[in-house]
């Protein structure tokens, strides 16, 4: 009996490792485990809360200047309560209207926000824009508040002298898909404030951004010189104020004069008086020899006859 019993546990273990070993065959391995580790891998992005009120406007810097109407701007808050975001907006005629964007009680939670904007909608156009966003800490004293500026204008550009051939060139910045846009007008002042009448006004054609302000063809001066732009419609009318900007203009040298033809020596008689000078002199002096000849002879002659 001892026999036969060793002999089916030796049995059963046998069948147990070929069945645990059929098992481990049909297991994926740890290169294809790795795959599936892989592709289940999630990006946290983690935000540093502090414990002051804040409040921090984003996507746009302060002083930017814009020529397309779609813009977007956000910003980041917390620990702040009655969130306001208002838009200060000046138009040409130095007009300030100030529209409220949003508000909101952010509960002292932090968070964030994003807006779109079209500046060419019935409430904006071309000029100067200020974001401002606050949010009132714990108590009254303590406020949070963030200030961004920018410009939305129909052109604007900058000077510059071109490596390649050495002349000044104005690069113009605008859309060139604005059909408002017809016709760019550019003038140049001098240092006192002239107009410079030899190359102003230079008329760019829409869509063209590069034209060249021709200083050294009129031979202007060393000096700082303000360029004008300005972009006109269809009907040659402004869009907006005139965009400045400047460039030094450094003039080409004089080119020296030539040095005198030297004078060749013609001996100690012409003492050093040049060739032309010379030979009217030799023949004066010609004439007035021949002419005392003739008049000796002449006076020779009378007095024989009178003899």
């Amino acid at each position: 009996m001892k026999k036969t019993r060793k002999r089916i546990l030796g049995s059963l273990g046998l069948v147990l490792v070929v069945v645990m070993t059929a098992v481990a065959m049909f297991l994926p391995g740890p290169e294809v485990s790795a795959v599936d580790m892989s592709s289940a891998t999630d990006v946290i992005l983690v935000r540093v809360v502090g414990d002051i009120p804040d409040i921090q406007i984003t996507n746009i810097e302060s002083g930017s200047i814009f020529i397309t109407p779609e813009q977007s701007f956000g910003f980041d808050y917390e620990n702040v309560s009655d969130v306001t975001v208002e838009i200060e907006y000046t138009d040409k005629d130095d007009v300030t209207t100030t529209y409220a964007l949003d508000a909101f009680d952010a509960n002292y939670y932090p968070g964030s926000k994003t807006y779109n904007l079209n500046l060419l909608d019935d409430n904006y156009g071309y000029g100067r824009y200020l974001i401002r966003a606050t949010g009132d800490g714990y108590n009254i004293e303590s406020v949070a508040e963030d200030l961004v500026e920018f410009q939305f204008v129909p052109v604007y550009g900058e000077a510059g002298k071109d490596k390649s051939d050495g002349l000044i060139y104005l690069n113009l910045s605008y859309d060139t898909e604005n059909e408002d846009i017809a016709t760019i007008e550019i003038n140049i002042y001098d240092e006192d404030g002239n107009l410079v009448d030899e190359i102003s006004p230079i008329t760019v054609q829409a869509p063209d951004t590069r034209v060249e302000l021709p200083f050294s063809e009129n031979k202007l001066a060393t000096g700082d010189y303000d360029i004008e732009i300005i972009a006109h419609n269809e009907a040659s009318d402004e869009l907006y104020l005139p965009y400045y900007t400047e460039v030094h203009y450094e003039a080409e040298p004089e080119p020296e004069p030539e040095p005198p033809v030297p004078v060749p020596d013609t001996g100690m008689m012409l003492l050093g008086i040049n060739v032309s000078k010379a030979d009217s002199l030799i023949t004066s002096m010609t004439v007035l020899i021949l002419a005392a000849i003739f008049g000796i002879v002449f006076v020779a002659r009378g007095r024989k006859k009178e003899n």
